[in-house]
């Protein structure tokens, strides 16, 4: 019988032609996956504004765009909601004014209506003796503990905000419409030149995946839209839309390489030492989320995503280099050869990758962010029950790691996961600051029931981080259970 060899290049060649003679197909998947998306959010949009128009009643047509002001007494009729008396509504007004200009001067602009909580009044500016409310503010301020040199004090409360909120915007409509018009396009100009330069160099390319991308992507920016409010909050969308277009021209500069020739992948321990130093500096120059202690934060950015992807590389590159040996050569200690039901691995093959992932869970540790290491030590007991096929050690890892779980909030180790364990075991009644959000995901959850309140159409502003790590219950809410399901499906 004739045997032929294929090399790896040439059946690589073949699966490409294979996949270039089925474009059709794949291309018509993405065009509906567009569709799908273009129908997304159009109708998010027109939700939110639907859902703006009612809650604020017909304020929207006669509200005031701080960005555009010209005098003082234009803000003067928005306060009358907040102040009484006339000689404190122009004071108001007037410092409001202050403070708006003394931004704009500074070639900015206010991003949100909340943004004015940071104006504030000079103490010794408040001597007129017809400004009671003013009067009564800095008393109630300098009763406050350690408020006895205080000299500012802030113009407007929360709940004065509040209040005026309806009253205010930061943009036209227009505005908010040219927005959405720019920032999307660029986002779908960009997955579609991705799919034209693989067709124009001839690339292999998996539309498949590609297509599931492009819907989850778009799925999160329908999320981010239908958040905001258009004509008075921060514009979420814009950066979600950039990093989407950044994320595309990375795959499609790696998409240039080939992968089966690439010399550095076999420096596998390369993306180990990127995790490893980029936690270091997380940890010196890092900062947490308001008063939070832990360290995810460095600037605008959160590292630990990027450590957490190249911690899974160093894995994947470790285990797919040395499976073999792995799962064919078993372990003897000092010349006793272990039982073969055991199925121990060699040490020496194996110390080599624990090293490096205690490393990464000691680094976690000290960042005092135990979300990535949980999920570090998951990659790492299911890569290497793939590496060895056979689940007993990865079983036992895995037990280990509850119980070590366990006894780090019994013992009260680590106050983060003892605040966790509290929250989950009860997220109606607990006293861990911020310890409500778990309930409120949940009422948010049951609000959008099967099929959800439509795109726009939910109240997802007030879930607390709803457009980072609770969107997924925000996305509930306006899809309901059957849009989670397909999420999962994509996912899969």
């Amino acid at each position: 019988m004739t045997q032929t060899y294929v090399s790896a290049a040439d059946r690589d060649l073949q699966s490409a032609a294979r996949t270039m003679s089925g474009l059709r197909s794949g291309h018509l998947l993405l065009a509906l996956t567009s569709l799908i998306a273009v129908m997304s959010l159009g109708l998010a949009y027109v939700g939110r504004l639907r859902v703006s128009d009612l809650t604020r009643g017909e304020q929207t047509a006669v509200a005031v765009n701080l960005n555009t002001v010209t005098k003082a007494q234009q803000l003067e009729e928005p306060l009358e909601h907040v102040f009484a008396s006339g000689a404190d509504r122009k004071f108001a007004s007037q410092a409001l004014f202050d403070f708006i200009h003394s931004i704009h001067e500074s070639g900015g602009s206010l991003p949100n209506v909340g943004a004015v909580a940071r104006a504030t009044v000079n103490t010794t500016a408040i001597d007129h003796a017809s400004l009671v409310e003013y009067r009564e503010r800095l008393r109630l301020a300098h009763e406050q503990p350690g408020a006895e040199t205080r000299l500012t004090l802030p113009l407007l409360s929360a709940a004065d905000i509040a209040v005026l909120k309806p009253y205010f915007v930061v943009r036209t409509l227009e505005t908010s419409r040219r927005q959405l018009l720019i920032w999307s396009s660029l986002y779908f100009v960009a997955v579609w030149l991705l799919v034209l330069l693989w067709h124009i160099r001839s690339l292999r390319s998996d539309l498949l995946l590609l297509a599931a991308a492009h819907l989850l992507t778009a799925i999160g920016f329908t999320a981010l839209l239908s958040r905001a409010d258009p004509l008075r909050d921060t514009v979420l969308f814009v950066r979600y839309a950039q990093g989407c277009i950044a994320g595309i021209a990375l795959l499609g500069l790696l998409s240039f390489l080939d992968f089966r020739k690439a010399s550095f992948l076999k420096l596998s321990y390369l993306p180990l030492l990127a995790a490893l130093l980029l936690s270091c500096v997380l940890i010196v120059f890092g900062s947490g989320p308001g008063s939070s202690s832990a360290k995810v934060n460095l600037g605008p950015m959160q590292p630990v995503e990027a450590i957490r992807l190249l911690i899974a590389l160093f894995l994947a590159g470790y285990f797919a280099r040395r499976w073999e040996l792995l799962r064919q050569i078993d372990s003897d200690v000092g010349g006793y050869r272990v039982p073969s039901w055991l199925h121990l691995p060699r040490l020496d093959y194996v110390v080599p990758v624990l090293t490096g992932v205690a490393a990464s869970l000691l680094f976690f540790f000290l960042q005092k962010d135990l979300g990535p290491a949980l999920f570090i030590t998951c990659v790492f007991l299911v890569v290497y029950t793939v590496a060895r096929n056979r689940i007993g050690l990865a079983l036992m890892g895995f037990a280990t790691l509850v119980l070590g779980f366990y006894l780090g909030y019994a013992l009260n180790i680590s106050s983060t996961l003892a605040a966790r364990v509290q929250m989950w075991l009860s997220p109606w009644d607990n006293s861990v600051r911020g310890g409500d959000q778990v309930a409120q995901s949940l009422w948010s959850l049951s609000a959008g029931g099967t099929f959800g309140t439509g795109l726009g159409m939910g109240d997802t502003r007030y879930l607390p981080a709803g457009h980072t790590d609770l969107i997924a219950a925000g996305i509930g809410e306006e899809l309901g259970f059957v849009g989670l399901l397909l999420i999962a499906a994509v996912y899969g």
